[in-house]
């Protein structure tokens, strides 16, 4: 641990002693016509491989450090916690408001499409059963243009809500 405080120590001096010696110095004689840019871009590569060893080195040693581990699992494990809840706590609220309100889940609309889509495919399979179908067809679709007006009026009053129209239109309530 110690070989790695004097190389991170090693590499500070080195950064700080381009970035406020040799930079400067190759800038000015590279302006006075002495030096090169050469001098100035090694000036500059030394400086930034030096940050990066800095660099490198302090997350090492954060990764390595046991309290980080322990703050990072606690916050992880608490973070997957918070989605299960809201997962559960959305499903909850809107199974029930699709059961009130009376709207196809999608896997019903999906699986009825594609119970169409399998007998417009085998015209034999239809026989007697076309009129119904076709009736059902229509249906799936009037059912799939409800679901999209109710999504969109649900909505519309989420939109109203936080600046408080639906409140006051309701007698102040909230």
């Amino acid at each position: 641990m110690a070989k790695k405080t004097t190389s991170c120590g090693g590499d500070l001096l080195s950064m700080y002693k381009t970035l406020l010696l040799d930079l400067p110095l190759a800038g000015a004689k590279w302006g006075v016509g002495r030096g090169g840019e050469k001098e100035v871009t090694e000036a500059v590569w030394r400086s930034y491989d030096a940050a990066v060893r800095v660099a490198t080195t302090a997350i090492d040693n954060l990764y390595h450090a046991p309290l980080f581990s322990i703050v990072s699992g606690r916050f992880l494990h608490r973070l997957l916690q918070w989605q299960q809840f809201s997962n559960a706590l959305a499903e909850a609220f809107f199974t029930g408001l699709w059961k009130t309100v009376g709207l196809p889940t999608a896997a019903e609309v999906q699986a009825l499409h594609e119970e169409i889509r399998a007998l417009k495919a085998n015209p034999q399979l239809l026989g007697k059963r076309r009129g119904p179908l076709l009736e059902e067809s229509i249906a799936a679709q009037v059912a799939t243009m409800n679901l999209k007006a109710w999504q969109e009026t649900l909505e519309a009053l989420r939109d109203e809500r936080p600046n408080g129209a639906a409140t006051e239109a309701a007698g102040g309530e909230s």
